[in-house]
């Protein structure tokens, strides 16, 4: 069965949600793209809801591409919600989370490394480790904030460097 994907843009919200189940059942990762796009303009709560419980189950074979996309979006629900994917998602994304937490866009970064608190495996505490030393305050703080909670003890004197350069980041001391 094809899927009318023009649907998504219809008026009637029974036809909005019958092409999002559809998606959902056939694991129509194609559309996916297309989903991520609407799900950036649909107005109902109650579908960006559901596009995003689809989403998240065909993350895993999806690929990271959605998830990049997502996160890199104007729209805060769709950013906040790539988030929550990311760290429900398995160890596999571990290398996509540490693409991620190197990208330009300083707020990208820092998404990333929110995905990262659920997780405590070395490659994680490497990749927080590197961030210490990140341009944006906002990043360095939320990844001394993880190191902490870890208790890493291998990233404490570094923490204690940035701690007593308050000119730089006055929310370490806090």
């Amino acid at each position: 069965m094809t899927i009318n994907l023009h649907n998504l843009e219809s008026s009637d919200r029974e036809e909005r949600i019958e092409v999002i189940n559809a998606i959902r059942e056939q694991k129509s990762f194609y559309a996916l793209e297309l989903l991520i796009d609407h799900l950036e303009r649909e107005a109902e709560q109650v579908i960006r809801e559901r596009i995003i419980l689809v989403i998240e189950e065909l993350f895993p074979e999806a690929g990271a591409d959605c998830i990049g996309r997502m996160v890199r979006s104007e729209d805060a629900f769709t950013r906040n919600s790539a988030v929550e994917i990311m760290k429900k998602a398995d160890d596999a994304i571990v290398p996509v989370l540490a693409d991620l937490a190197t990208d330009s866009n300083n707020d990208v970064r820092k998404f990333a490394i929110d995905a990262l608190t659920t997780r405590d495996t070395p490659e994680v505490r490497k990749i927080l480790k590197e961030r210490l030393s990140d341009p944006d305050p906002n990043v360095v703080y939320t990844a001394v904030e993880y190191l902490g909670f870890l208790r890493d003890v291998d990233a404490a004197g570094e923490i204690e460097l940035l701690a007593t350069n308050l000119d730089d980041n006055p929310m370490l001391f806090c």
